[in-house]
């Protein structure tokens, strides 16, 4: 209730991300959307982040115990199956639903973890207390610089690492994402190809209140030619039509702002 409060508050008086947000619904959505509906989503989007700001802080209250209650997972069984194969999974993931807890839930679940965590430059303790939380359970957090050089170990010491997809930055491969070109992260799929690793791209969607469905695909058939580059913007753009669809589903879980 506090986070929904939270959320609404922040959509009343947030003008500039309220407007953000709902203009790339709009062009995601306009032909298929009314602006109603389109304003619908956008509170709801607010109401979900409030929530899950309030559970990014709550983490530390969760353990192997009792992160079922919050958490229900489906596909556990395809990282289990990739890890088995002595190469290392990488799980992906983009900002939508609480994606901080389904990252957590991977620890929880057991797995050697690790997180490929954007930092925040401009606000260097906000980053050290964000990464506080994130490394709740054992969780291991990377970031630039090393952190590039520590995923390519992690793989290779056949463990589980996680990433967002959905933030590529100026080093982001541009493909077209809801009919309009965008930089994603591609990095993840790059080192995949190179190592022979397993890709996994993973979703978290709110189905009631604080109870969660975290949902784990199988490994992806990665395409290789030889031709690395055009391998990685050909499976890329495969990733972003299964994103497409995930969002359509839910868009007031996806972070359009």
């Amino acid at each position: 209730g506090i986070g929904k409060a939270i959320g609404y508050g922040v959509y009343l008086f947030d003008v500039r991300h309220r407007t953000l947000a709902y203009s790339n619904l709009k062009l995601a959505f306009s032909e298929t959307k009314s602006p109603d509906e389109l304003k619908k989503i956008s509170r709801n989007l607010f109401l979900n982040f409030g929530q899950n700001i309030i559970e990014l802080f709550r983490l530390p209250l969760l353990s192997p115990k009792n992160f079922h209650h919050y958490v229900t997972v489906e596909g556990k069984e395809h990282v289990e199956a990739a890890l088995e194969k002595k190469k290392g999974c990488i799980l992906l993931a983009m900002h939508s639903g609480s994606w901080e807890m389904a990252s957590t839930s991977c620890t929880m679940m057991g797995f050697s973890y690790k997180v490929f965590a954007k930092e925040q430059a401009r606000h260097l303790k906000l980053d050290a207390l964000l990464n506080s939380y994130r490394s709740c359970g054992g969780t291991v957090v990377l970031t630039r610089g090393t952190g590039t050089r520590d995923f390519i170990r992690a793989v290779q010491n056949n463990e589980l690492v996680s990433i967002v997809v959905d933030q590529g930055g100026r080093d982001g491969v541009l493909v077209p994402f809801f009919g309009r070109n965008a930089r994603l992260s591609a990095g993840a799929i790059r080192i995949a190809l190179k190592h022979d690793a397993a890709i996994c791209f993973s979703i978290i969607y709110r189905e009631k209140g604080a109870q969660h469905r975290m949902i784990i695909n199988k490994p992806f058939d990665l395409i290789r030619t030889g031709d690395l580059e055009k391998d990685v913007e050909e499976n890329l753009k495969r990733i972003v039509k299964l994103m497409e669809q995930y969002i359509t589903l839910r868009p007031s879980e996806y972070m359009w702002f």
